[in-house]
């Protein structure tokens, strides 16, 4: 044990304004102990300049000003909001300037406005629902940073709680069915001042160009398909409203113009031409990356071999879209895909040396944008 109680700063310090103690002094103040009465008191004893607060220092002493109180930096986000919105009130960004540093605690209090419930009170940050309200009104909420030497700093946070406000106004229109591959338009409406988002909520994900304008617009995927799509609007107090819209996706029409076989001098030479409803004189070019595949076969064959129903033989068609340079199969003088093979089913029956080629008894030609054409029987021109 200390000779002289004063070198126990909590019992040096007490509850303060302190005069120099003695050994015959009388009560000790709340707080603060007599030193022991066979020891003199200390002069100036280093903590207590340190350690003590200004108003608690023994008369003629000098307080050490280097030691600094907590810098507070509160805020609330959001600061202006409408009834039953969450608020957070945050004192996280504070610090203590002192090195070393102290830690320090925090104390929140509400100054003014209606009672909340704050979800904590002795943490950096809290938060509460704001409150219904017939007209604004503002509530003020102070928080209390203190280190350990011990000093304290303040702030006072203050926001705006609006009444609740009509939802905005919205809307769009869009096509209720559109071709596979075609543009569509979407054209949508809100009130004056807020501030709205796409989101597409049901079908094959396609990318909406322009999609932070009230006119975005996308490229029809493969059909058959349904899109949905939501246009919300948010006003300035929060309230928001929705209005959503499907559209059906059609496949492309696809019309097979001819298939010939020509056996003539036994090469079995098979030529197929096919059109797109998508390519039409107002939009005479095909979707960027539009494409046919044919697909034949002869149902005389046995179910395992090459160029049966069951295994049938797929080729890629062309794209011919030069108008100048096109052939007469084209007929109208738009784009069309063609595939000419040769040599494509073989008779299983027939010897390896002197192969029998056979005709197609089906031709099916597929768009990626989903249509599908079909040609049987004597639909197929043999020579």
């Amino acid at each position: 044990v200390p000779a002289n109680l004063q070198d126990l700063v909590f019992l040096f310090c007490g509850s303060g304004p302190l005069t120099t103690p003695t050994a015959d002094s009388n009560a000790p103040l709340v707080g603060q102990l007599d030193p022991a009465p066979w020891a003199a008191p200390m002069a100036n004893p280093a903590f207590a300049s340190r350690f003590c607060p200004a108003e608690k220092n023994v008369s003629g002493m000098t307080p050490n000003l280097s030691l600094k109180a907590p810098i507070v930096n509160a805020v609330a986000t959001p600061a202006v909001l409408a009834s039953n919105q969450t608020v957070t009130l945050s004192a996280a960004t504070s610090t203590d300037p002192n090195v070393p540093v102290r830690p320090i605690t925090y104390t929140w209090m509400q100054l003014s406005g209606p009672t909340v419930v704050l979800s904590s009170t002795n943490k950096a940050t809290a938060s509460f629902k704001a409150p219904s309200v017939t007209a604004a009104t503002t509530l003020q909420f102070s928080v209390t940073v203190r280190n350990t030497v011990p000093l304290a700093s303040s702030a006072v946070v203050s926001i705006i709680v609006n009444p609740p406000t009509a939802p905005p106004s919205v809307s769009f229109a869009m096509p209720a069915n559109v071709v596979a591959g075609s543009t569509v338009n979407l054209s949508g409406v809100v009130s004056n001042g807020a501030t709205f988002v796409w989101t597409q909520t049901a079908g094959e994900f396609v990318t909406l160009n322009a999609a932070n304008t009230l006119k975005p617009s996308f490229i029809a995927p493969r059909g058959p398909a349904l899109l949905t799509f939501v246009l919300t609007a948010t006003n300035l107090s929060g309230a928001s409203a929705v209005a959503t819209r499907n559209i059906a996706i059609v496949a492309d029409s696809i019309t097979v113009g001819t298939v010939i076989w020509d056996n003539r001098k036994g090469k079995g030479k098979l030529s197929i031409v096919a059109y797109s409803s998508v390519i039409t004189n107002q939009s005479p070019l095909p979707p960027l990356g539009m494409t046919m595949t044919a697909t034949i076969w002869n149902n005389t064959l046995p179910s395992l071999a090459t160029g049966s129903e069951s295994h049938p033989i797929s080729v890629p068609m062309t794209l011919i879209q030069d108008g100048l340079g096109q052939p007469i199969v084209c007929g109208t003088g738009l784009p069309c895909f063609e595939a000419n093979l040769t040599d494509v089913i073989v008779d299983a029956g027939s010897p390896l040396a002197t192969p029998v080629m056979l005709a197609p008894t089906t031709v099916v030609v597929r768009s990626s944008l989903g249509g599908v054409g079909t040609v049987t029987g004597n639909r197929i021109r043999v020579r």
